[in-house]
Formats: structure tokens, C-alpha cells, sequence
């Protein structure tokens, strides 16, 4: 039962990180289209360097939220089944 108890915590634990993921992921968002201004009339005064930066992580937090994703997916199996 306690393997049970610590598997619901787990599970509980990812889901509240891949939630934080997600606030994250938005951010990321608004940030990278507030760097690239869609409707700038010269894109060589846009600042590409720093949307890189800026995808460079957001990449890093997709990836780790695939890696969650497949976590909870594995927990809820071991939960369920």
C-alpha cells in the first residue's frame, strides 16, 4: 500500500511541474512575439540573437515536458494497471 501512496505522489508531483510547464510554455510565447514584432516594416532592427537565446529555451522546456508527459503517462499505467 505505501508503493501506492508514493506513486500518487509522484504522479501528483509531475502533473503539478508539467502544469508549471505549461505557464511557462505561454510565456515563452508572449515573449518571443513581443522579440519578433510581426508587423515590424524592417526586419533587420529585429533582435534575432536574443529570440534565439529565447527559443533555445523554450525548446529545452518542450523537451522537458515530452520527458514529463511520458512520466506520467508510465505512473498512471503503474497506478492503474
Amino acid at each position: 500500500m505505501n508503493e501506492r501512496f508514493i506513486l500518487k505522489g509522484r504522479l501528483s508531483d509531475a502533473k503539478a511541474r508539467l502544469k508549471q510547464c505549461n505557464l511557462k510554455a505561454e510565456n515563452y510565447i508572449i515573449l518571443i512575439r513581443d522579440i519578433i514584432d510581426p508587423v515590424c516594416s524592417d526586419f533587420t532592427t529585429l533582435d534575432l540573437e536574443r529570440a534565439k537565446i529565447t527559443l533555445d529555451d523554450f525548446i529545452a522546456l518542450q523537451n522537458q515536458a515530452k520527458e514529463l508527459k511520458d512520466q506520467i503517462i508510465k505512473l498512471e499505467e503503474a497506478l492503474n494497471g
